[in-house]
């Protein structure tokens, strides 16, 4: 599968090795009032995850998750604008921490 978004549903795992589809983003878009910006929910940062509204509930009730994949993209400014870089080694599975909501 070339690239997940936000929003999209995805193969997910949970509980005691039980394969589910998720979705990518912690406030679903069909749940942001019309005429409200929509705020990017799908990297929570360490310092702050215990914190913010978006991320406290699943951070304190430990909905925690692993996200099996074998790349993932990130944006690189270096340029000024963004450029997608891909991050993974070789195709080799590996997993990412992650909040479920």
């Amino acid at each position: 599968m070339e690239g997940l978004w936000r929003a999209h549903r995805a193969p997910g795992a949970g509980g005691q090795r039980e394969g589910l589809v998720a979705s990518y983003g912690m406030v679903p878009r069909k749940r942001i009032p019309p005429g409200v910006r929509p705020f990017d929910t799908k990297n929570g940062r360490a310092e702050t995850v215990g914190r913010l509204r978006s991320f406290s509930g699943a951070w304190t009730k430990s909905q925690l998750c692993l996200m099996p994949m074998t790349t993932f993209y990130e944006p690189n400014y270096e340029s000024g604008k963004p450029v997608r870089w891909r991050i993974g080694a070789d195709e080799s599975m590996f997993a990412v921490a992650g909040l479920l909501r």
